[in-house]
């Protein structure tokens, strides 16, 4: 063993980097295989949605980006600037920020609700504690498979409540700021 290398192996009294993952999975939770198994989906449909929000958060904020010039240096700095203040958002933070109206598009969303506490209960309790819509995830592989049904569905609509509110209106908003400028050249008075 390298002595600065495997420092912390040589300290847990383990020769190969092999038996670090079963003894340190077995020193930190008590989890079984399984259970790990079951607590790393949880986390990963989490993630899932997580990784989707903050997609749609970063194109929805980059349509702010009107402020660009000719100064490519300049616009990437600007761009870096932002892409780094919303990367330390937390998944809460965005979730806030969105939840309003994306509950409104789509009943799928609430879920969003849930499977957020059940990540969390995932991480933090005991996992005879933990609950997805009044079950269990690791007594009842039906649940598991019900948030996994459920983070499909939020996908599936948070790609297209990205097109209809990033893409579309971006299209449309171009079509109605030349009519309005029409109307403006115009002077017509705009209707009440």
């Amino acid at each position: 063993m390298d002595s600065t290398q495997d420092m912390y192996l040589q300290i847990l009294g383990l020769d190969k980097t092999e038996d670090a993952i079963s003894k340190i999975k077995i020193l930190s939770s008590g989890l079984s295989d399984e259970q790990h198994i079951i607590r790393s989906c949880i986390f990963d449909i989490h993630a899932t949605i997580e990784d989707l929000l903050r997609e749609l958060f970063k194109k929805t904020f980059s349509s702010h980006l009107f402020f660009k010039d000719n100064d490519q240096e300049h616009n990437e700095s600007i761009v870096f600037e932002q892409e780094k203040a919303l990367n330390k958002l937390s998944f809460l933070e965005i979730w806030r920020c969105l939840k309003p109206t994306m509950i409104r598009w789509s009943v799928d969303f609430k879920s969003i609700d849930d499977i957020n506490t059940t990540r969390n209960l995932a991480a933090h309790n005991n996992i005879e504690k933990v609950i997805y819509k009044n079950r269990n995830p690791f007594k009842d592989k039906d649940c598991l498979a019900q948030m996994f049904f459920d983070m499909w569905a939020i996908a599936h609509e948070i790609r297209k409540y990205s097109y209809f509110t990033t893409e579309k209106d971006k299209k449309e908003f171009g079509l109605l700021k030349k009519k309005y400028d029409e109307l403006l050249d115009k002077s017509t008075p705009l209707p009440k």
